[in-house]
């Protein structure tokens, strides 16, 4: 672009603006143009050496004038063609004008002193900046970041510690080894502590799930040889109300009637489970009779000397959907003692199973009654021995004192029994 010109409206070429000043003055003077047409050479001049330069043409004027003789090669046309006879090809007809970019006339003197039309390579559009072609970057090799380093040899001038080696000294002065114990006592504590936490929440778990299961059964018990137990029972069970010991291999036992009971001052003994005696007060020993306190303390021994766990009392038939799980209480401060109150539909026990009821109500319970709901409290201890029983429908109610796996000697008072006389065919106390 020519500066001044407009960006949208490109300048006249040269050659154009001069041939329209030839036209506007050819009829009012003498001055010939031949000089001012081009001539053949001056064509080859006046085209331009750029590729994108635009090639001359001649106005409308100057069609009236005879054009020159084109020169050519012997075999090419006047364009440049090649012709297969070297024959000249047609003239190539003149373009119209551009009205658009004609220039109001000039005066005589513009028109005179106007140049030869000659087209330069400076008077050409100028090409579009091409920008140079972009380098490779893929085949430069990129510049090195990191300056290789040597390795270091133990022993030499260029030797450092490594980062091993520097950590372990550090970390030696700075935890020295009174921290490291009490760290290491620390982190105990905190282990003793979880594990009592989880010890004490497995027992509530295992209490939670246990609130509403019977007791376990064919649980393993001590062995019990000698036992005591504190009775007070009455009818329809024996009519007891004092303490008994016994001993469960020889049913050996010896009872004794509470101070303040009924029974107070009564004693029956029985040295090897088969003789029985008894007295009252200070009293002398003599042997007793198949019936009155004697017969209801052998009867009770019958009871207990088997009663050692729960299985005794809830047997296994009766577990099958005859038992009804009330309550169940943990007694003691270390929950040594449970306590389980149970429903028994002893009912539909004898009705379903007449003969086991029957072992049941020689075992288990003395005097028990078929009813739908019996009500029967057992306790056991921390071994599962069974402590206590009550059973409010047959008052049937013990409570186990203490038990051993020693044998149990009871007082034998063969050796102290009363003189008996013999009068008149007739046995009397002498």
């Amino acid at each position: 672009m020519v500066s001044g010109s407009s960006p949208h409206h490109p300048k006249p070429h040269k050659e154009t603006r001069i041939w329209q000043h030839v036209r506007m003055h050819a009829g009012n003077d003498d001055h010939s143009v031949d000089g001012l047409v081009p001539t053949p050479g001056d064509e080859a001049t006046a085209t331009p050496s750029s590729a994108d330069a635009e090639p001359a043409t001649p106005t409308a004027d100057a069609e009236t004038q005879a054009p020159p003789a084109p020169t050519t090669r012997p075999d090419t046309d006047p364009q440049g063609t090649p012709t297969a006879d070297n024959e000249p090809a047609a003239p190539v007809p003149p373009a119209q004008p551009d009205t658009d970019t004609q220039t109001p006339p000039t005066s005589d003197i513009e028109s005179q002193a106007a140049p030869a039309p000659t087209t330069s390579s400076a008077d050409a559009e100028p090409a579009e900046p091409v920008l140079p072609a972009r380098p490779d970057t893929e085949t430069q090799t990129p510049p090195t970041t990191m300056a290789t380093v040597a390795t270091p040899s133990r022993g030499g001038e260029t030797w450092y510690r490594t980062d091993q080696d520097r950590f372990r000294s550090v970390h030696r002065r700075a935890n020295p080894w009174y921290r490291r114990l009490a760290r290491g006592l620390i982190g105990l504590t905190f282990l003793a502590a979880a594990a009592i936490g989880l010890f004490f929440a497995a027992r509530v778990v295992q209490d939670f799930l246990d609130r509403d299961r019977l007791p376990s059964q064919g649980a393993d018990v001590p062995t019990i040889r000698a036992t005591s137990f504190e009775i007070r029972s009455t009818a329809p069970a024996p009519e007891l109300d004092g303490t008994l010991t016994l001993d469960t291999a020889t049913k050996a036992f010896e009872f004794t009637g509470r101070g303040t009971g009924s029974q107070a001052g009564v004693q029956v003994v029985s040295p090897d489970g088969v003789a029985v005696y008894q007295r009252v007060g200070t009293g002398g020993w003599e042997l007793a009779g198949s019936d009155g306190i004697a017969a209801d303390a052998v009867l009770a021994v019958s009871y207990l000397a088997d009663d050692d766990s729960a299985d005794d009392i809830l047997t296994s038939q009766l577990r099958r959907g005859y038992v009804d799980l009330i309550n169940r209480t943990e007694i003691g401060t270390d929950d040594e003692v449970h306590r389980y109150e149970l429903r028994l539909d002893t009912r539909s026990f004898e009705a379903d199973f007449p003969l086991q009821y029957r072992q049941f109500a020689d075992e288990a319970i003395p005097g028990v009654q078929s009813v739908r709901g019996l009500l029967v409290t057992i306790t056991l201890d921390d071994d599962d021995v069974l402590i206590a029983v009550d059973d409010a429908g047959s008052n049937w109610s013990w409570q186990r004192l203490a038990y051993s796996d020693q044998p149990f000697t009871p007082l034998d008072p063969a050796d102290q029994l009363a003189p008996i006389e013999i009068t008149d065919g007739t046995v009397d106390d002498g």
